[in-house]
């Protein structure tokens, strides 16, 4: 349970079993160390940290990773792992040939947002995806305007 997130709403999020087994113990261990603690991931106090904390410990890790200097134009932030994660799940259920209008209504759920016009920001596309993409119009399109036998005069 995610409590008072984005918009101050809370939600239930599904995990892997392997992630579920980690927080699990994480937890237990915690628990021990600060049992009235008020976060999951609580500083020493048992509360939630603060933005600018949690900013700085990101860039003391990823500043030190080899992908940091392959990256151009803005900073790395946090909040790009959340929209890589819901770009790269929508550009897998196309590739999948999954009913992303089925889908889509979870992934909302899931990022925490109040309606879906929300979710529609992570509507873009991946480099990557474009060759899986050019593919899939092209077969499209076919079945829509199929080929004309041209007559010969």
């Amino acid at each position: 349970m995610i409590r008072e997130s984005k918009g101050w709403r809370s939600r239930v999020i599904y995990m892997s079993n392997d992630v579920l087994a980690v927080c699990r113990k994480y937890d237990s261990v915690i628990k021990a160390l600060l049992p009235i603690r008020e976060a999951f991931f609580p500083n020493k106090h048992g509360k939630c940290f603060n933005r600018s904390i949690m900013d700085y410990w990101f860039h003391e890790f990823w500043d030190h990773l080899p992908e940091a200097n392959e990256l151009t134009g803005n900073p790395a932030r946090i909040h790009a792992f959340r929209h890589t994660y819901a770009v790269h799940k929508l550009n897998q259920w196309v590739r999948d040939g999954c009913d992303v209008n089925t889908l889509y209504p979870y992934l909302s759920e899931y990022m925490g947002h109040a309606n879906y016009a929300d979710t529609d920001y992570y509507l873009s596309l991946i480099d990557e995806f474009y060759p899986d993409m050019e593919q899939m119009m092209a077969s499209l399109n076919d079945d829509i305007l199929p080929e004309v036998p041209h007559e010969e005069k």
